[in-house]
C-alpha cells in the first residue's frame, strides 16, 4: 500500500490534528478520514456551490432581467462557497478532519504495510 502513497517519495506532510490521542509532535502517524465524511466533504466543497448557482440564476431568470439574473448566480456561488468555509470552520468542522488511527516506528524502515 506504501507505493500508492503520494507521500511516499520521501516526502513529509505537516498536519494540525487534535490533541486527543498519544501521538507528540514529530511523530510519524497514520491517520484516516472516513469514505462517507470525505464524499461529504467533497459535495460541500464542489457540488452545492454549483447547484446554488444555477439555482439562483434559474430564479433569477424567471422574476427578473437576464443581467440580475447572472448577479443572483454569482452571488448563489460565493453562498455556497461561504457556506463550505464556515462548515469546514465551525462546530460541525471536526467530523471532516484527519485522525490517528496509528503511531507508526520513528525509522520509516521499520513499517511495512
Amino acid at each position: 500500500m506504501k507505493e500508492n502513497c503520494a507521500l511516499s517519495n520521501g516526502g513529509d506532510w505537516t498536519l494540525t490534528l487534535a490533541a486527543d490521542s498519544q501521538a507528540q509532535v514529530g511523530d510519524r502517524v497514520k491517520i484516516e478520514l472516513s469514505g462517507k465524511h470525505y464524499l461529504a466533504a467533497g459535495v460541500l466543497i464542489f457540488i452545492m456551490p454549483l447547484v446554488l448557482m444555477t439555482l439562483m440564476y434559474i430564479i433569477g431568470q424567471k422574476l427578473f432581467a437576464e443581467g440580475f439574473a447572472v448577479f443572483l448566480a454569482f452571488f448563489g456561488f460565493a453562498v455556497g462557497i461561504a457556506v463550505a468555509y464556515l462548515v469546514g470552520r465551525g462546530k460541525g468542522a471536526e467530523k471532516f478532519r484527519y485522525r490517528i488511527i496509528e503511531i507508526l516506528p520513528k525509522d520509516p524502515d521499520a513499517h511495512r504495510d
